[in-house]
């Protein structure tokens, strides 16, 4: 009676074990069809970002070629700032390089 509880034990412990392989190999195969589904779209993503950032760039440079006569500052990294006030001007272009317009207060 030992040997016959013993053994039916040892199989349902394989047949969890082969159940979990089993669900193992589907939960892989389904990430590797979900990554090789989703590359395209990921590189299409990154063109994408690009394109955009490149063009949003040329934009703000003719911009600021445009307009530098009602700018306030040169900032160091090239562009100009258009701010009222002072403090926060070309915080975020490395810091003003020179004063056009002096803003008064």
């Amino acid at each position: 009676m030992d040997s016959e509880k013993s053994l039916r034990q040892w199989q349902a412990r394989e047949r969890a074990e082969a159940k979990r392989r089993q669900e193992e190999e589907r939960r892989r195969k389904r990430a590797e069809k979900r990554r090789r589904l989703l590359k395209p779209l990921r590189v299409i993503g990154f063109a994408i970002s690009a394109t955009v950032a490149a063009w949003g760039a040329s934009k703000i440079r003719h911009h600021g070629e445009r307009e530098a006569s009602s700018a306030t500052a040169l900032c160091r990294d090239g562009s100009y700032s258009y701010s009222k006030h002072r403090p926060g001007t070309c915080s975020g272009h490395a810091g003003v390089k020179k004063w056009i317009n002096l803003p008064e207060y």
